[in-house]
């Protein structure tokens, strides 16, 4: 088998290779050049990736920080609404029973009317309810302030505070949130 031969001995009849010569020397220095540029950037490329990584690191740290009170947030104003939904839920519950309870009395024994909810529990559906929780709330409001004190029977009332019930068992169930617009408009979740 034949030796390999490098590129540097390889002699062209029209130029001999001579070691004298500047030829020889001006590509040693080159091939010098481009390994000292190969030796730098190989230096430089461990920090460039420390620096990048750093860089991933931080970014992740805080969108994660972000995202953590971001959840914090939604955690405390769901307590709020469970708390404000627990008690809007009592209410309709005895509004139910009262609209359900009129029908075999006489009017001398009928139970008298249930107030309306009180401002506290009405300023805290206004804050923390979803758009079909307030909307039945003032429906059924609305019927009960209506309603004629000498009529029978309260089925308005009755299917408004069952609609009530159930959109705050589906808000509930379903963990729905503010729209984006109505939490720009309020300033809270």
């Amino acid at each position: 088998m034949l030796p390999r031969r490098s590129t540097l001995d390889y002699q062209s009849p029209e130029r001999p290779l001579d070691h004298s010569s500047g030829l020889l020397r001006d590509a040693g220095r080159m091939f010098l050049a481009a390994g000292s540029c190969a030796v730098v950037s190989t230096s430089f490329a461990p920090v460039l990736a420390g620096t990048l990584t750093g860089v991933a690191a931080l970014l992740a740290v805080l969108l994660s920080q972000r995202g953590e009170r971001r959840r914090a947030q939604e955690d405390r104003l769901w307590q709020q609404r469970v708390l404000a939904y627990t008690e809007l839920v009592v209410w309709a519950d005895e509004v139910n029973a009262w609209s359900l309870g009129r029908k075999p009395r006489t009017a001398q024994d009928r139970p008298p009317v249930p107030d309306l909810v009180g401002r506290d529990l009405h300023a805290r559906v206004l804050v923390y309810a979803g758009p079909d929780v307030r909307r039945w709330l003032e429906a059924t409001e609305t019927e009960l302030e209506r309603l004629p004190p000498e009529q029978e029977l309260a089925l308005g009332v009755h299917t408004r505070a069952e609609a009530l019930l159930d959109a705050v068992q589906q808000e509930l169930l379903h963990m729905r949130v503010r729209t984006h617009r109505e939490g720009r408009r309020l300033g809270g979740g």
